[in-house]
């Protein structure tokens, strides 16, 4: 399966986890991350885990949409891997 990188600005700190579009492999989604250049393929990630997320318009942000986790399969949500940080 392909997958892509997605590119977040989080609002006010650091990321939580970096965002793999897709349900892959551990190691599909760690040399995309590495390809993109965020951080090295080997780098112990806490956990790894496949959900669902949106992209939501809003008009209470500096930013034209946001990024939502969703608790599973639903209209407008995609399969995105996560790569949590310790």
């Amino acid at each position: 399966m392909t997958c892509e990188y997605q590119y977040i600005e989080w609002d006010g700190g650091d990321a939580p986890y970096e965002v793999v579009r897709g349900h892959v492999s551990d190691a599909d989604a760690r040399a995309e991350v590495a390809r993109e250049g965020v951080i090295e393929e080997d780098y112990d990630y806490e956990a790894i885990e496949h959900r669902y997320a949106r992209w939501v318009p809003t008009h209470h942000s500096d930013f034209d949409i946001m990024f939502y986790l969703t608790s599973g399969p639903a209209r407008g949500a995609f399969p995105v891997t996560l790569l949590l940080y310790e």
